[in-house]
C-alpha cells in the first residue's frame, strides 16, 4: 500500500535543444509493503500526490514517460522519475489544451483564536485565581485553513463575472480531488486567469488553440467561515418603563456593569446573548453569530 508520495523538487530539471523543450520532475514514494516493488510505485497516488503519467502536461509539456527505481537500502521507497517532452513532429495528436486535466494543490495554514473555557477535564473558566476575566483571553493555535489550488484551462474568461465570486462562500456541496465540501466551508479568493494561444498537433493538423489558464484558489474551514466572538463587555442592557408623550413605554438603556462593591467592572463580563449581564464573571458568555461574505453558488464554476 502507498503511504506518500513526495515531489523532490530540487531535483526538477528543463532543457531546450534543437528547438525541443523537455522537463524532468523527481518524486519519493513510500510503500507499507516491502512486495510492492516499482510496480505499485510508478503510477502511486496517496489520495493528494499522483504520479503524472499519459495526458498530464507540465509548463505546457505534454507527458512522455517515466522510471521507477528503489532507494538505495531500502525495500519501501522508490525514486520515480517523470519526463516531459515536446514531440510536434510526426503525426501524433497532441492533447488539446482544454481536454488537460486540472492542476491541484493542497497547503495549510495555522491561525490562532481567543477561548474563555479550556481543554480541562472538565472544562474550566480561563480566570486568575479570584474568579475574575483577564484583561485579555489567552489565546490558543487553531487548525487555521486548508487552502485548494485548483488550476486549468477554460475557453473563456469573463472579468466581471469572476469579480462577483471574489471574497464568496459557497452555497451548495463542492466536491474537488474527491474531498466533499459542504455548504459554507469554501471560500474563493479572487480568480487568476492568463490568455494563452499554444500551437498543438491535432489529427496530424498543425492549429492555434486559444484558452485561458485559470486559477481557482480556495480556502476551507471545517467549522464554516461565520464569525462567533463571545458576547462579553463592561455594559449591558436593561429595561425602564418610562411616560413617554404620556404613554408608559419599555425603553433599553445601557448602563455599567458593577461589581459587589457597586464599582464598574474593569474586565469583560460574560453577557447572554442578549445584551443581560450573566450572573458570575466565571459563567460561559454566549456566541454570536456574523456573516462576512456574501454566498454563492460556486457550481457553476466548476463544472
Amino acid at each position: 500500500m502507498v503511504v506518500s508520495v513526495h515531489e523532490m523538487h530540487q531535483r526538477r530539471r528543463s532543457s531546450h535543444r534543437d528547438g525541443k523543450v523537455s522537463h524532468t520532475r523527481a518524486f519519493v514514494v513510500t510503500t507499507s509493503d516491502i512486495t510492492d516493488g516499482t510496480a505499485v510505485a510508478i503510477d502511486a497516488t496517496d489520495g493528494i500526490t499522483s504520479i503524472p503519467g499519459p495526458g498530464y502536461f507540465y509548463a505546457g509539456v505534454p507527458f512522455s514517460g517515466k522510471d521507477a527505481e528503489p532507494v538505495q537500502d531500502s525495500g519501501n521507497h522508490f525514486e520515480v522519475t517523470v519526463e516531459y517532452s515536446d514531440n510536434a513532429s510526426g503525426t501524433q495528436s497532441d492533447v488539446h489544451p482544454l481536454d488537460r486535466p486540472p492542476e491541484v494543490s493542497w497547503s495549510n495554514t495555522e491561525g490562532t483564536e481567543p477561548y474563555f473555557i479550556d481543554e480541562s477535564a472538565p472544562a474550566k473558566p480561563v480566570v486568575n485565581s479570584a474568579g475574575d476575566a483577564f484583561e485579555q483571553f489567552l489565546e490558543r493555535e487553531t487548525a487555521g485553513q486548508i487552502v485548494i489550488t485548483v488550476t486549468r484551462n477554460e475557453d473563456f474568461h469573463d472579468a466581471a463575472l469572476a469579480d462577483e465570486y471574489s471574497h464568496t462562500v459557497n452555497t451548495d456541496a463542492i466536491t474537488i480531488d474527491g474531498t466533499i465540501f459542504p455548504p459554507g466551508t469554501l471560500k474563493l479568493s479572487p480568480i487568476q486567469a492568463s490568455k494563452h494561444v499554444e500551437k498543438v498537433r491535432l489529427s496530424g493538423v498543425e492549429e492555434f488553440v486559444t484558452y485561458y489558464r485559470k486559477t481557482y484558489t480556495f480556502k476551507a474551514r471545517r467549522d464554516g467561515w461565520k464569525d462567533h466572538p463571545l458576547d462579553v463587555g463592561t455594559s449591558e442592557l436593561i429595561e425602564q418603563t418610562e411616560s413617554i408623550n404620556g404613554i408608559n413605554t419599555i425603553v433599553k438603556k445601557l448602563i455599567p456593569i458593577v461589581d459587589a462593591a457597586g464599582l464598574p467592572v474593569k474586565h469583560p463580563w460574560p453577557l447572554n446573548g442578549s445584551g443581560r449581564r450573566k450572573l458570575n464573571p466565571t459563567d460561559t458568555p454566549n456566541a454570536l453569530e456574523f456573516k462576512p461574505y456574501k454566498e454563492k453558488a460556486f457550481a457553476p464554476l466548476l463544472v
